[in-house]
């Protein structure tokens, strides 16, 4: 069933309480998201945390927030990797967490796309 609200717009009770949630933004706030998550791949938390710096929009920013938290944890992970493993689970441990890295950064930017929140699994976030 569809009804119209205050602002005129289709709302579909059918498609779930998240995409009733979601609020309206625009390509630039949504491509900027996911570009946070993407520059991260790149260049580490550097551009994560330039985008967070220079974004005056909380959707951006919270993407930018996550994507350099996800970064930080992932070089605890490796550093750990390195410290506490012999060395040939040592580049087991790296290539595992390069694996994860690449693909927890698709998940967030596809999220941030569909203009959806997300936070990484795992990780503790270090700029609110």
């Amino acid at each position: 069933t569809k009804i119209k609200n205050d602002h005129s717009k289709q709302i579909d009770h059918d498609m779930g309480s998240l995409d009733c949630q979601r609020q309206a933004r625009n390509d630039d706030q949504a491509v900027m998201g996911a570009f946070a998550h993407q520059v991260a791949l790149v260049t580490w938390f550097v551009g994560p945390m330039a985008i967070y710096l220079i974004s005056g929009d909380s959707f951006v920013k919270k993407h930018a927030s996550e994507s350099f938290s996800w970064q930080i944890n992932i070089s605890f992970g490796i550093l750990l990797s390195l410290i506490l493993t012999p060395v040939s689970i040592s580049i087991l441990m790296i290539g595992l967490i390069t694996v994860l890295h690449v693909v927890m950064c698709v998940i967030g930017s596809i999220k941030a796309v569909n203009e959806n929140y997300w936070n990484y699994p795992i990780s503790t976030n270090y700029l609110h």
